[in-house]
This record gives C-alpha cells, sequence and structure tokens, in this order.
C-alpha cells in the first residue's frame, strides 16, 4: 500500500506540473514545473524524502526500459533524418556539453553557498 502511496503522491505532482503547463504563458515542458513543484516540496518538507524514496528508486531502476520506445522510433525514422544525421550530431553534442558545463557550473554554486553558510553558523 506505501509504494502505491507513494506512486499517487509522484502522479500528483506530476499532474499539477500539468496544471502548470496549461495555465501559465511560459513555453516550459510540464515535467520540469512538475520537476521544479516536488523540488519545492522536497526542500521546504512538505513532502518527506521518505515519502516518496522506495518509489523513487524503483523508477529509477527501470528508467533504461523507459527510453525504448524513443529509440525504436528514431530506428524507424532513420531513413528520414539520414540526410542531416551531421545536424542532429552536432545539437546533440553541444547540447550534451552545455548541459554538462550548466550543470557543473550550478552544483559548485550550490556547494560554495553552503560552505559559506555553514562558516557563517560556525563563527557564530
Amino acid at each position: 500500500m506505501k509504494y502505491l502511496f507513494q506512486f499517487l503522491l509522484i502522479c500528483i505532482i506530476s499532474f499539477l506540473g500539468e496544471v502548470c503547463y496549461h495555465f501559465i504563458p511560459f513555453k516550459i515542458p510540464s515535467s520540469i514545473y512538475g520537476l521544479l513543484i516536488l523540488a519545492f516540496c522536497l526542500f521546504t518538507k512538505i513532502i518527506k524524502l521518505k515519502q516518496i524514496e522506495e518509489i523513487s528508486n524503483f523508477l529509477l531502476a527501470i528508467m533504461p526500459v523507459l527510453f525504448v520506445p524513443p529509440a525504436v522510433a528514431i530506428i524507424e525514422i532513420m531513413f528520414d533524418i539520414k540526410a542531416d544525421i551531421f545536424k542532429y550530431l552536432a545539437i546533440i553534442v553541444l547540447s550534451t556539453f552545455s548541459v554538462v558545463i550548466s550543470t557543473g557550473l550550478t552544483a559548485e554554486f550550490v556547494i560554495k553557498r553552503t560552505n559559506n553558510s555553514k562558516k557563517i553558523k560556525d563563527k557564530k
């Protein structure tokens, strides 16, 4: 029963992301809204990590299976995109590097900020 509750909680947050997508005029995907809502709820302790930890680990474990349908779809349209394959590869490489760099800079910023706040607390 606890797995069902945990999954329902994640589904509710995903639904709230869909609602935000339809009512907020920005072109941000609903999944991003859902992730932001979930992050907010976790940081503010509205939802405790224990409430969704087990089902989250399960979903992470089966994530590779969830990529099979898009991979099959790409294989089906391979002949259509074959002429522009280098353009697609360039976009993939550039976007991957930009994600890696922005993730690294964000993580570095958060680590520095966390260390600074710990130093301030230690001084008091």
